[in-house]
């Protein structure tokens, strides 16, 4: 018998703002301010489990203490803004790069895209990690003019 790998189904690189586009229920919440009790909050943005674990948590795990992907971590201001700048910095490496195996190896990524299976699949990936960066600074940005932090709420 030959064992054929099959293609894992990509996930799309994107922030989520309605909770009616959800595909299954794997998605961190960075919510305006501290936690207030409940989950999936009007004005908060969502990721998806694979973007989240791909590209924001490297960015949140060094600098957040008491991080847990499973809990409610309130994060200040301060912390956010470097945050920012790392993205900025992403956002950089990723109008450079040509292949997936380039941004991994540029931007210190280690759990992206297989390089062997989405490869061909580039170009669309680079456009939604654009746009994803674009929208999660954009987001951030506005939301810390009127909150002094914004709560990760885990899986």
């Amino acid at each position: 018998r030959t064992f054929v790998r099959q293609p894992v189904p990509r996930v799309p690189v994107k922030t989520y703002k309605d909770k009616s586009e959800f595909d299954g229920s794997c998605y961190f919440e960075l919510l305006p301010g501290p936690f207030c009790g409940k989950w999936r909050n009007s004005g908060s943005i969502f990721i998806s489990e694979h973007t989240w674990s791909s590209y924001v948590s490297p960015l949140i795990v060094g600098r957040v203490y008491d991080y847990d992907q499973y809990s409610e971590v309130e994060v200040p201001r301060d912390l956010w803004t470097r945050v920012l700048r790392d993205l900025e910095r992403l956002r950089s490496i990723v109008l450079d790069v040509e292949s997936i195996w380039e941004l991994n190896v540029e931007a210190h990524l280690t759990d992206c895209y297989d390089p062997f299976q989405y490869d061909h699949d580039f170009p669309q990936i680079k456009a939604e990690l654009l746009l994803f960066v674009d929208e999660l600074h954009d987001w951030l940005n506005v939301t810390l003019t009127t909150h002094s932090s914004i709560t990760i709420l885990g899986l």
